[in-house]
């Protein structure tokens, strides 16, 4: 349920994203609370970028604090990075994806063992996510043998690294999110156009409410189904996992009605600037949709539950299907977990719920799509869901 590495549930980032009367704009601020030019001041006032690597550089990857930027120009970093002009890449000496991933997760492993950089690294999984630095391939888990034995890892990635750690370097992580939802014909409107429909009142949204018990953003709500795309892994082979796991759907409940709705992109900085920043954490979440029929709770048909929603793997302690209505008003609240009450935003601005022009949102619908600007996956969309194309999201487009 908790996609990427947004993982901070304490920390406020900006004051614009808690006014004393929370905004829709302000909820788009609580997650892209970063929104200045990547490559430029004020950022590279804060952060260091960090390329695969120099001489010349190759493609920026990440962004690196300053504290972390400290410890890499210590002794046990200095066979793995180079520093040099106000970068850092990694030494040309790891020049496999086998290695870089070695050497990488041995550092920060050893980090975590001596109490370095506990507020990231206490969230250790050990679950690895894929780095990019190359727009030419697609997610796909690919296998070579070499001389020195068999490389395992992602078609176009340059290393792995345990997904805890991967906010310390400031690289970009995947994850993928999906809105299951109701949406009843009106008395003027065919099932056929029910999809089409943009009358709020007939539109309904199952939310889930994070266990009391998680590890980050406890009890808040969140998407019907989210998760981080792990290495190795392609996002929509992600999300029909992640929907049998979290929301008890079957795969072909699933594969029979979800659709593509885009992609979502933001930065989340941890910490305020005054206060150093923190960690610099740029996102791409795939979205989809997963319409389904809307239930009749009294008759307790059976062919009818496979489509309800249902905790499974006791990452939500509930499901609720919940109006537009109620969904603003949590909005505003401030109960969402922030990057998935902005995928909440993008999918209520796709059905025509919240339009141009209306109070409130001006600054939301007119707001520049997000470029991320650094070297990203391409996705091949036949390898996702043929029949589906994928809708550019209002949010933007992962940039290049």
């Amino acid at each position: 349920m908790t996609s990427a590495s947004f993982e901070r549930p304490t920390t406020t980032t900006n004051s614009a994203a808690s006014p004393s009367t929370p905004t829709l704009l302000s909820i788009i601020l609580r997650c892209h609370n970063h929104p200045y030019p990547l490559f430029s001041s004020p950022t590279t006032d804060y952060f260091t970028p960090f390329h695969l690597h120099l001489g010349p550089p190759t493609a920026q990857i990440g962004f690196i604090p300053k504290a972390v930027l400290a410890e890499i120009l210590k002794g046990d970093a200095k066979g793995i990075f180079i520093h040099s002009e106000g970068r850092v890449g990694l030494a040309r000496s790891l020049d496999s994806f086998q290695k870089r991933s070695n050497a990488l997760n041995s550092l920060v492993r050893s980090w975590r063992d001596v109490g370095l950089f506990r507020d990231a690294l206490d969230g250790w999984r050990e679950e690895m996510y894929a780095v990019y630095s190359s727009d030419s391939h697609p997610f796909n888990s690919w296998e070579r043998t070499t001389r020195s034995g068999t490389e395992v890892g992602s078609r176009g990635a340059v290393f792995e690294l345990e997904r805890a750690a991967c906010a310390l370097f400031g690289l970009v992580t995947y994850g993928v999110h999906l809105t299951a939802y109701t949406q009843e014909p009106s008395s003027s409107t065919s099932a056929s156009d029910a999809d089409t429909s943009s009358s709020s009142d007939l539109l309904k949204v199952w939310v889930p409410r994070r266990s009391a018990s998680k590890a980050t953003w406890p009890s808040y709500l969140d998407n019907s189904v989210a998760g981080g795309i792990t290495s190795g892994d392609a996002p929509f082979e992600s999300i029909v996992r992640e929907c049998q796991e979290e929301a008890s759907l079957s795969e072909d409940v699933v594969r029979a009605r979800i659709q593509q709705a885009g992609v979502v992109t933001y930065v989340y900085r941890t910490l305020p600037l005054e206060e150093g920043g923190g960690y610099l954490q740029p996102e791409v979440q795939y979205i989809y949709d997963l319409p389904l029929p809307a239930p009749d709770f009294a008759d307790g048909d059976a062919e009818e539950a496979k489509f309800i929603p249902k905790p499974n793997d006791g990452e939500a302690q509930s499901f609720d299907l919940l109006s537009v209505p109620q969904i603003m008003d949590l909005l505003k609240k401030g109960e969402f977990k922030p990057n998935c009450g902005l995928v909440m935003l993008d999918f209520l601005i796709r059905k025509g719920v919240i339009r141009e022009g209306e109070k409130d949102v001006e600054g939301y619908v007119e707001m520049p799509q997000i470029q991320l600007q650094v070297q990203l996956p391409q996705l091949d969309i036949a390898l996702e869901t043929p029949g589906h194309a994928l809708i550019p999201s209002h949010m933007g487009r992962a940039g290049h």
